[in-house]
């Protein structure tokens, strides 16, 4: 059996979006409780709890990069007529959906502002709505 590799980069994106927002409520709440000092330059000194920032800001980036990977997965396997399923993935992306839900408290106007995950969710579900538009009468046949 083939690997699917597009449901392998929606859980990974479940993964760098747990660790991403929990980095950054890590380091919120500690910025908001602790004095931050700042340098001759006049840039804040964040000291050991700066890396966590930092890796919030390149998993914010790597779900860029996986988006545009799952954009030319899909069309890789449309062009070489490969199986997709698309219920599946839809279902996957929707959990993006729940898992932002939860960590910003159902504020969704914000969600939307700041969240990545929101992004590439909102991306992979208008391909899968493009290539069940275009593959409709052939998925209905058989």
């Amino acid at each position: 059996m083939k690997k699917q590799y597009d449901v392998c980069l929606i859980y990974l994106s479940y993964v760098f979006e747990i660790i991403g927002l929990l980095a950054f409520k890590y380091f919120d709440n500690y910025i908001s409780t602790h004095w931050i000092t700042i340098g001759t330059d006049g840039n804040p000194i964040y000291g050991e709890v700066g890396l966590l920032y930092n890796l919030s800001v390149v998993i914010h980036y790597l779900f860029y990069f996986i988006m545009f990977v799952y954009f030319f997965m899909m069309i890789k396997k449309v062009v070489s007529k490969e199986c997709i399923d698309l219920k599946r993935n839809t279902f996957l992306l929707f959990g993006l959906l729940v898992i932002d839900l939860v960590m910003y408290h159902f504020s969704i106007m914000t969600m939307f502002h700041y969240s990545s995950a929101i992004t590439f969710m909102c991306v992979g579900l208008i391909i899968n709505m493009v290539l069940y538009l275009k593959y409709r009468t052939y998925l209905i046949n058989n």
